[in-house]
């Protein structure tokens, strides 16, 4: 297999159209505004991506990941995350999604003494020199409150709007709102920040790095096109059954192995120390 794999087919020029939703203070959607920011998503297999030659082994004793379904389950909490696991599976809400993805995410140990995970965060993101917001669906966070993930629901099954502009558009989001933390805490602005974003179809997920930089924020800030493209990389998990995977998810037991192990080596890109180090 390839390094990089085929760019999405959607891109034009290789730049992506980044959407950027227009919000008011009730976190109603008005019009949407659309800018080119040559911005280009790049799939990648396990080494471009991850940085280590495969992905990671293990520990197969959990019996989340060798018994399917939540009635056969002993343990409580592993037989209600694998109850949860299905329905988000056949019925993809964006409730059931955020909840889903909230109970998996502390499951697998992305929470600390100083994370916490929530969700419907209202990001102030300035655009056009107009003050807007972005809200993530779902938010790994830190003691300082800076945000260290973004997690997004696809929701083209409900309209048109495409999850991955969505998602980018958040991180330019954090960006700016991590800055703006650091010039409370008087640090100076970090130049770039890489942001780890995951779009989720169901229990399907699709994972980004997503590069921020201070051009980038502020070609967004004054509506002009950067004068740098921005790479974001993607990693879709290889299952056995590609063309299914979506609304298959991680209910079948093989797609499930292959999912936790991606999730566990995309946990190497949360900043130990956030963006305060």
């Amino acid at each position: 297999m390839s390094a990089v794999m085929g760019e999405k087919s959607y891109m034009h020029t290789q730049a992506l159209t980044l959407e950027l939703r227009r919000q008011d203070a009730r976190g109603v959607t008005g019009s949407a505004e659309l800018l080119d920011y040559s911005i280009t998503v790049l799939p990648c297999d396990v080494p471009t991506f991850f940085n280590i030659p495969s992905l990671p082994q293990i520990p197969v004793s959990s019996e989340f990941l060798t018994k399917e379904k939540g009635e056969d389950i002993d343990d409580d909490l592993i037989r209600d995350l694998t109850k949860l696991l299905y329905l988000t599976s056949s019925a993809p809400d964006e409730a059931t999604v955020d909840i889903f993805a909230v109970v998996f995410l502390s499951h697998l140990h992305y929470t600390s003494k100083k994370r916490y995970i929530s969700i419907q965060k209202d990001l102030p993101l300035i655009m056009c020199v107009e003050s807007t917001y972005a809200k993530p669906d779902v938010y790994l966070s830190d003691s300082p409150s800076s945000i260290l993930m973004l997690l997004q629901e696809d929701k083209t099954v409900k309209n048109t709007t495409d999850a991955i502009p969505q998602l980018i558009a958040e991180a330019i989001g954090a960006f700016q709102y991590n800055n703006g933390l650091r010039r409370k805490a008087k640090l100076p602005p970090l130049k770039e920040m890489i942001i780890p974003g995951i779009v989720m179809h169901g229990t399907a997920p699709e994972f980004h790095l997503i590069p921020v930089t201070e051009e980038l924020s502020e070609a967004v800030i004054l509506g002009r096109p950067p004068t740098i493209e921005t790479v974001v990389k993607e990693y879709i998990p290889e299952v056995p059954r590609m063309d299914t995977r979506t609304w298959e998810g991680m209910a079948p037991l093989d797609n499930r192995f292959i999912i936790v192990k991606c999730y566990e080596a995309f946990k190497r890109f949360i900043p130990a120390d956030g963006f305060f180090e």
